[in-house]
C-alpha cells in the first residue's frame, strides 16, 4: 500500500495547508467498520500517471530535496500527486508543487510529534492497537463470508470463503498491520491535539461563541431573507443547515386523512390535466409543437381535444373524494371545537409517518406561502384565511396524498435557536480555527529548526519552483 495511505492525513489541504480538525479526531478503535467501508486500496506508486511536463525526463529515483536526512525523490513527488488527486484535492495528477508543500508540512509533522515525544507507546498501548486491528479486519472478513454464503455450507466450504476474504483485503492492499499503523497515528493526532489545547490555553468563551453566532446568521440572512426558494433548496437539496430563517415561515402539524385510492387517483388527474390546458392556453406558443403535423395551432392534439378536462368536472371529483371522508372530517372539527387538543386527535385519524415524528410534533414542518417541497394544496391549507394566528385550524384541503388539516402550531421566521447541540458545534469549530492556526505556527517553528536542502535543478524541473538561496520562491497567488 502507498506509504501516504498509511495515515489519516494530518493537513487540511488549502494554499496554506492547515492542520485539520479531522485529522485531529481520535481513531475510531472500538467501533469495527463494515467490510463495505473499508475505503478502497490506494493506487500503488508505478501506477501513478507519468508527469505531463518535463518530469518525464527525470528518472525516478533522482533526488528531489532532504529534510532533516530523509531524501525524497522523484517518486516520492509523483507518490504524493497521485495521491492528492484521487482523493479530489487537485484537478491534475501532476501537480507537483502542491506535492511538495504536502510532504514538507507532513514530514513536519512528524519531525514535530517525535520531538514532543507524542509517537512513543509502551508494549501494552502497542498491544492494544494490534488486538483492535485483528478485531477490525476480523469483522471485515466475517462481512465478507456472511454476504456470501448460503446458508447451507459446510465447515470446510465456510473455511474457504474465509480464506477468500483474507485474500481478498489482502488483495485490495490492506494487512492487519496497516490498520494497527491507521489506529496509532490517529491516537498520535489526538495527543497533539491535546498537547495544542493544553499547552496554549485555547479555551473558548460564550462570548467567543456567541459573536460566532452572530456572524453567522447575519451571513445567511444576507443570502435568504428575501428568498425562501433558495432556502429551500439549500436546506433540502444541498443539506446546508441555515443559521437564519426567512420571514413568513411558520411551523404546522397536520393530520392527513386518507381517501379511496380511485376517488384520490381521479381528482388528480382531472386537476394535472386541467391545469396542463390552463398552462398551454395562456402560452400557446410554448404548448404548440411545430415540428408535429398532428397539433392544431392551440396545440392541442385533434385526438386529445375531446378529452379535454373542465373546471366543472375538476370540482365534482373533488366534492366527491370529500365527500368520502366527510364524516370523519365533521367529527375531528367537533371534537376540536369542545376542547380536544389537535395534537390529540393525530395518533387516531392521520396517516402522515412524519407526524410520528417527535421532532415534527414539537416544531411542525416548516411552510411558506412560496414554498416549493410541498404540495401546493397544502400549503394552500397552511395559510388558508382561518390561519389567522397560532392555535388556528385550517379549512380541510383536498391534495395529492389526501384530505390535509393544518394546525398552526408556531411561527419560525428569524435566526434559529442557539441550543445547547449547536453551541457545542460552534465551539469546537473555534477550537479547531485555533488549533490549526497555533499548528501552522509550530510547523513554522519546526521548519526554521529543521535542515532541509534542494536539488536546486531537478526541483525547479519537476515543481516549476525556484530555489534562492535555499528556499522555496512560491508565486504571489501561492505565496505560503
Amino acid at each position: 500500500m502507498n506509504k501516504l495511505a498509511k495515515r489519516t492525513a494530518a493537513v487540511l489541504l488549502s494554499q496554506a495547508l492547515l492542520l485539520s480538525a479531522a485529522a485531529f479526531a481520535e481513531a475510531p478503535v472500538t467501533e469495527e467498520p463494515a467490510a463495505a467501508e473499508v475505503p478502497a486500496a490506494e493506487a500503488p506508486a508505478a501506477e501513478a500517471p507519468a508527469a505531463e511536463t518535463a518530469a518525464v525526463e527525470l528518472k525516478d529515483d533522482a533526488a528531489v530535496m532532504t529534510v532533516n536526512g530523509r531524501v525524497f525523490t522523484v517518486n516520492d513527488f509523483k507518490s504524493a500527486a497521485y495521491y492528492l488527486y484521487s482523493n479530489q484535492y487537485t484537478q491534475t495528477p501532476t501537480d507537483y508543487s502542491l506535492a511538495y508543500s504536502f510532504l514538507l508540512q507532513d514530514e513536519m509533522y512528524h519531525y514535530g510529534v517525535s520531538k514532543l515525544g507524542l509517537d512513543q507507546f509502551t508494549e501494552e498501548e502497542t498491544a492494544g492497537f494490534a488486538a483492535d486491528a485483528q478485531s477490525e479486519w476480523d469483522t471485515a472478513v466475517q462481512s465478507y463470508v456472511d454476504y456470501y454464503k448460503t446458508g447451507s455450507e459446510t465447515e470446510e466450504e465456510l473455511a474457504k470463503l474465509e480464506e477468500s476474504a483474507n485474500v481478498y483485503w489482502t488483495s485490495m492492499g490492506y494487512t492487519v498491520e496497516d490498520i494497527a499503523e491507521e489506529l496509532k497515528a490517529g491516537k498520535i493526532d489526538s495527543r497533539l491535539r491535546d498537547y495544542i489545547i493544553k499547552t496554549y490555553g485555547l479555551e473558548v468563551s460564550r462570548e467567543d461563541v456567541e459573536t460566532q453566532f452572530a456572524a453567522l446568521v447575519e451571513e445567511d440572512k444576507s443570502i435568504f431573507e428575501e428568498n425562501p426558494t433558495m432556502y429551500e433548496l439549500y436546506q433540502n437539496y444541498y443539506q446546508y443547515d441555515s443559521y437564519y430563517i426567512p420571514n413568513g415561515y411558520r411551523g404546522v402539524l397536520q393530520i392527513l386523512l386518507a381517501v379511496d385510492e380511485t376517488l384520490l387517483n381521479d381528482y388528480n388527474t382531472k386537476l394535472a390535466a386541467y391545469e396542463s390546458q390552463q398552462a398551454a392556453a395562456a402560452n400557446p406558443d410554448a404548448a404548440a409543437d411545430t415540428s408535429n403535423p398532428d397539433t392544431t395551432d392551440t396545440g392541442v392534439a385533434p385526438d386529445t381535444a375531446e378529452t379535454a378536462v373542465t373546471l366543472e368536472e375538476v370540482e365534482a371529483a373533488r366534492e366527491a373524494a370529500l365527500a368520502s371522508v366527510q364524516d370523519k372530517i365533521d367529527e375531528i372539527y367537533s371534537r376540536l371545537e369542545s376542547g380536544e387538543s389537535f395534537i390529540s386527535l393525530i395518533p387516531e385519524y392521520n396517516i402522515d409517518p412524519g407526524m410520528q415524528s417527535e421532532e415534527y410534533l414539537a416544531s411542525g414542518y416548516m411552510v411558506h406561502k412560496d414554498s416549493i417541497v410541498y404540495d401546493p394544496a397544502f400549503i394552500g391549507a397552511a395559510f388558508d384565511e382561518n390561519m389567522t394566528a397560532i392555535g388556528s385550524v385550517s379549512a380541510p384541503a383536498l391534495g395529492q396524498y389526501g384530505v390535509y388539516i393544518v394546525y398552526y402550531l408556531r411561527d419560525a421566521g428569524g435566526p434559529v435557536e442557539l441550543d445547547d447541540s449547536l453551541y457545542a458545534s460552534l465551539e469546537n469549530n473555534i477550537v479547531s480555527a485555533k488549533l490549526n492556526q497555533k499548528f501552522v505556527e509550530l510547523v513554522a517553528e519546526w521548519q526554521a529548526e529543521s535542515e532541509i536542502t534542494y536539488e536546486a535543478e531537478t526541483f525547479t524541473t519537476l515543481t516549476g519552483l525556484q530555489v534562492v538561496d535555499g528556499q522555496v520562491v512560491f508565486p504571489e497567488s501561492e505565496a505560503q
